[in-house]
C-alpha cells in the first residue's frame, strides 16, 4: 500500500526534522547547554530493581531457549510477527510501563521526578535527546557497514522484515507505533530509569551504564546486538548526565524513526 507508506514516511520525517532542527538551532545559539533540572539523589530500592530484573528476564529467557527449538542453521533467522502479535506486544509494553511506574510511586522511597519522569524543561530534554541520537548514529552506521557481509535480509529486525513484506496499511501503522512510541517508552523506563538508575546507587558509573547497555543490545538478538550497543551506551550516558526520561525516550525514538524511514522508502 504505497499511499500508507508515503504518509508514514512524511510523518516520521516531519517529526525528525522538528526534533533535529530544534536541537541544531539550540546548539548554534547556545541554548542547548543548559544545566539539568536538579534531582534528589536516588536511594537504593531493591523492589524497583527486582521488578526491573523480572521484566528483563522475560526478554532474555526466550533468547536462551530459542536454540533448543530451532536448528543451528535457522538459529539466527527471524520470522516477521503477525499483526496480532504486534498488538499484543504493544499492550504488553504499556503493561510494563504501568507496573513499573506503579511500583516506583507505591514505594515512595524515590519520587518519579527523582528518576526524571516529569515534564520539567521538556523542550530542553528533547533537544538533548536529538543530540544523543546524532552522537550515536556514526558509530552505529560504521558497525553496520563492517558487519554487512555477515547479514542477510532474513537476519534483519523482524519489524523491518514485516515492513518489506506487508501490504497492509494497518500493519504498517502498527509497526511504526510499536517501534517509535511503545518500544522507546517501555525500554527506556525499564533499562535506563529503573535498572540503570538503581545500579548507579551501588556500582561504579562505568558498570552501571555498561551492564544495562549490554543486556539491552543482547535482547534484540545476535545480529542487532553489536550495532545497537553504541546507541545503548549513549543512552546510558545521556540518562546519567540529564537524568531525564524525556531525553532518552526522544533519542531512542529518533533512532528507530530514522531506520523506519529507510525501510519504508525501500518498499
Amino acid at each position: 500500500m504505497p499511499a500508507a507508506a508515503d504518509v508514514l514516511i512524511a510523518i516520521l520525517l516531519v517529526a525528525l526534522v522538528l526534533v533535529l532542527g530544534e536541537t541544531l538551532r539550540a546548539l548554534l545559539t547556545g541554548e542547548l547547554f543548559v544545566p539539568p533540572e536538579p534531582r534528589s539523589r536516588l536511594q537504593f530500592d531493591w523492589v524497583v530493581l527486582a521488578a526491573a530484573l523480572c521484566f528483563i528476564l522475560l526478554n532474555v529467557v526466550p533468547l536462551l531457549v530459542q536454540p533448543f527449538f530451532a536448528g543451528a542453521e535457522h538459529a539466527g533467522e527471524k520470522r516477521p510477527p503477525s499483526s496480532r502479535l504486534i498488538e499484543a506486544e504493544i499492550l504488553s509494553r504499556f503493561f510494563i510501563i504501568g507496573i513499573l511506574i506503579a511500583v516506583i510511586a507505591a514505594r515512595r522511597k524515590n519520587r518519579l521526578a527523582d528518576y526524571g519522569i516529569d515534564s520539567q524543561s521538556w523542550v530542553s530534554e528533547i533537544r538533548f535527546g536529538g543530540l544523543g541520537f546524532l552522537a550515536s548514529l556514526p558509530f552505529v552506521i560504521v558497525i553496520i557497514l563492517l558487519a554487512s557481509h555477515w547479514r542477510s535480509p532474513e537476519t534483519q529486525n523482524p519489524l523491518l522484515i514485516l515492513l518489506r513484506e506487508t501490504g497492509s496499511g494497518r500493519t504498517l501503522a502498527e509497526v511504526v507505533f510499536a517501534a517509535v512510541i511503545s518500544a522507546p517508552l517501555s525500554e527506556e523506563l525499564l533499562f535506563r530509569v529503573a535498572f540503570q538508575g538503581q545500579l548507579e546507587t551501588r556500582l561504579p558509573l562505568g558498570w552501571a551504564i555498561t551492564i544495562p547497555a549490554v543486556i539491552f543490545a543482547g535482547v534484540h538478538g545476535i545480529y542487532d546486538a553489536l550495532p545497537l550497543l553504541p546507541l545503548a551506551l549513549v543512552l546510558g550516558a545521556l540518562y546519567h548526565l540529564r537524568r531525564s526520561y524525556v531525553a532518552v525516550v526522544t533519542a531512542h525514538a529518533c533512532f528507530n524513526a530514522a531506520f523506519l524511514v529507510l525501510a519504508l522508502s525501500q518498499r
